[in-house]
């Protein structure tokens, strides 16, 4: 069950950033680079918590 919510998760923080970085280039404005750049580190540290889950076999 958690690895489909850390999966959701990622998913929207992955769509979120693109969708910042297209803002971004659209508005010509720096805040939207900067929050796309904080939500894909959030992205591959949600990926690295998914992998580190899996390879786990006591969590459950």
């Amino acid at each position: 069950m958690r690895h489909i919510v850390y999966i959701a998760l990622s998913i929207f923080f992955g769509l979120a950033s693109l969708i910042s970085f297209w803002l971004a280039i659209y508005l010509k404005d720096m805040f939207f680079i900067l929050i796309g750049v904080l939500l894909v580190i959030i992205t591959i540290l949600i990926f690295l918590e998914v992998r580190k889950t899996k390879n786990d076999p006591f969590s459950h």
